[in-house]
């Protein structure tokens, strides 16, 4: 018997193929992880595709009762769906951890991240990047490490892609005028001196994302502008290739 770990991708429609809908048909259990990642599909739209039962996993059943969860592999075939690209959380890594010591095989299929997908609309180069971040509320964790980060990558001309954070419980998305305002809060001096472009990416995968970049010089003045309930990331610009510059330039302005 096998756990599979399947990712539904960041298109409004979840990226499920024929032969993934009959492997989950015919598993005992589905259930579904929309913790991590925010979703642009509901729960009745995988039950719909599916034509069956989908158990919504909590935070608690990913933290605390993982192994109850795929322990039924060992007898049954059991699935797991994750919103994006399975294994970019660290809780995708778990639940094969959890399953290797318990002697349970597995699968994972890939799909769509905002990771790559991000990246590439971004038009920068892969390996330009350096150390990336997740911006979170200032009553909840330090973002110190995040500015740590942001001067390594801007003084070693690299990229810094930072995430944003995302709680289901609160039903937060974090914008991304907040993210800036903490960026420029600790680090306004340096960012205003390297002057780089903040490329703002929020919806990617959808039907109406915004993509654009502006100079950081000009998004601290139009934060009020920005998009307010799409997730989103930002990418703070390294040294610029000028096939970079020119993408940014024609494409992001």
């Amino acid at each position: 018997m096998t756990l599979y770990i399947i990712g539904l991708g960041i298109r409004e429609e979840t990226e499920l193929t024929e032969k993934l809908i009959s492997i989950l048909r015919r598993c005992k259990y589905v259930y579904w992880e929309n913790y991590t990642s925010p979703a642009t599909y509901n729960l009745s739209d995988i039950i719909r595709i599916l034509e069956r039962e989908v158990r919504v996993l909590r935070r608690e059943d990913l933290e605390e009762r993982i192994e109850d969860i795929i322990v039924d592999a060992k007898k049954e075939n059991v699935a797991i769906l994750v919103c994006g690209d399975p294994l970019i959380a660290t809780t995708h890594v778990n639940i094969i951890l959890e399953a290797k010591r318990m002697g349970i095989e597995y699968r994972v299929f890939h799909a769509s991240s905002i990771l790559s997908a991000g990246i590439g609309e971004s038009g920068l180069h892969l390996y330009k990047f350096g150390p990336s971040g997740t911006i979170v509320r200032e009553e909840k964790v330090s973002n110190k490490r995040n500015i740590d980060i942001l001067k390594f990558n801007l003084e070693n001309g690299l990229h810094t892609l930072y995430f944003l954070e995302y709680d289901k419980d609160e039903e937060y998305i974090m914008p991304p005028s907040y993210a800036i305002k903490i960026l420029s809060k600790y680090a306004g001096n340096i960012l205003s001196n390297y002057n780089p472009y903040i490329i703002i990416l929020c919806g990617i995968g959808t039907q109406n994302p915004y993509k654009r970049a502006l100079k950081y010089n000009e998004v601290i003045k139009l934060l009020n502008k920005l998009p307010v309930d799409k997730p989103c990331i930002i990418i703070v610009s390294g040294q610029l290739h000028y096939m970079e510059k020119e993408y940014i330039e024609k494409v992001l302005r």
